[in-house]
């Protein structure tokens, strides 16, 4: 056989080889890219992680010679406009104030004062004018309803949520509906001052004290410049108030013999008047001192 077809028949043959062994080496990429996991999600982490990012300019050559025949051609201050006024990725939001606010009393500067219940200790506290609440916030303003808390360049307002369960309109700034009408037999008038009430009013009202303090206003009252307890006006049809006989422009002065003359007296005598049988309410009626007895059964 002549050395020529020789040579030719060995350069088929490497030909043959260089091919079969292409096919096995796409294979093998093949699998291993598609078993593969998918790349991640670019994240400001992960961008971080590749170092500072490059200017634009660097790639101005690309974008204006439209090497790849992009739509941008020509547009890189265009383009870099758009990049430029793509917000930052923003700071997560601060957490927010585990405090449901139930009510509040508004007075002159410091006698105002806010009852609100804590959801991290599930208990309800007193909050007063310029004290400290959840860490770098402070009570700022005490309004009908509404508490402003202030503080490291950040504005949070508590307001008062009604229950729709409760017959009230849900959301902040909506007033109240009316009081459903009292239980048969829940209160009763045995006198000219005095009441019978059964456990369940006491119980409900005292379940319910963010519904009871929208049934009625309640501001500080004073004599010669001293608080001397709170008065009660705006008292709301069928309410609570209005069954156990008080009437407007009441001055509470005691419950069960303790004045109430500050917040912290009168929010003591309100949580522990579940666990009476008498109470006895001392006020003033239009110059009159009067006193309102109730018997808990």
């Amino acid at each position: 056989m002549p050395q020529r077809v020789l040579t030719l028949a060995h350069l088929a043959a490497l030909a043959c080889v260089a091919v079969l062994a292409a096919d096995m080496v796409g294979g093998m990429l093949g699998r291993r890219l598609i078993g593969s996991p998918p790349m991640p999600a670019a994240t400001s982490a992960g961008r971080a992680a590749l170092g500072p990012a490059r200017d634009l300019k660097e790639f101005a050559p690309i974008v204006e010679r439209n090497l790849f025949h992009s739509a941008g051609a020509g547009r890189l201050e265009e383009i870099r406009s758009a990049l430029a006024s793509q917000p930052a990725d923003a700071p997560p939001p601060p957490p927010r104030v585990p405090l449901q606010l139930l009510g509040t009393v508004v007075g002159e500067g410091e006698y105002s004062f806010a009852i609100v219940h804590d959801e991290s200790t599930n208990q309800q506290a007193i909050l007063r004018l310029n004290q400290q609440v959840a860490g770098q916030l402070v009570v700022a303003r005490i309004l009908r309803n509404k508490v402003v808390l202030r503080g490291n360049g950040r504005t949070e307002t508590l307001e008062v949520l009604y229950d729709k369960a409760q017959g009230a309109g849900a959301g902040p700034g909506r007033r109240p509906a009316a009081a459903p009408p009292a239980r048969a037999g829940g209160i009763r008038p045995v006198g000219d001052a005095a009441f019978l009430v059964d456990q369940r009013e006491v119980t409900h009202a005292m379940e319910n004290l963010q519904q009871l303090m929208t049934q009625a206003r309640l501001v500080p009252s004073f004599t010669a410049g001293k608080p001397d307890g709170y008065k009660i006006f705006a008292i709301q049809p069928g309410s609570l108030y209005q069954r156990i006989g008080l009437q407007e422009g009441d001055v509470i002065k005691r419950i069960n013999s303790v004045d109430v003359s500050s917040p912290e007296k009168a929010f003591q005598v309100l949580s522990e008047l579940k666990d009476e049988k008498v109470v006895t309410v001392d006020l003033v009626r239009g110059s009159q001192p009067r006193t309102l007895r109730y018997e808990v059964r």
